[in-house]
């Protein structure tokens, strides 16, 4: 057995276990939502998104952002949840 190969197998799949997942979020609906993302603590960095109806944005945040709808509803995640928007509320997959 070749041990370089064994030990750049071991290697990557290390790394792909470390990585960490980045927040997904799907609009269930058929509006387009615009939505506030704050990340940072005490909001130092604020981002507007658009999110057409029945499309996902991946990526969003991956350390703890706070996202608000529209309509007021607001919601913080840790950074590695499966999100979706239905009815205007957040739902979380669990």
């Amino acid at each position: 057995m070749n041990w370089k190969v064994l030990a750049a197998t071991f290697g990557t799949l290390a790394m792909m276990a470390g990585t960490a997942n980045a927040l997904t979020l799907t609009n269930n609906d058929e509006v387009e939502y615009g939505l506030e993302v704050i990340l940072g603590e005490g909001g130092a960095d604020l981002q507007t998104l658009q999110l057409p109806g029945g499309q996902s944005l991946t990526d969003i945040c991956d350390q703890g952002c706070t996202i608000k709808l529209p309509n007021g509803a607001e919601q913080e995640f840790e950074g590695d949840e499966n999100v979706t928007i239905q009815d205007g509320e957040f739902m979380i997959a669990e």
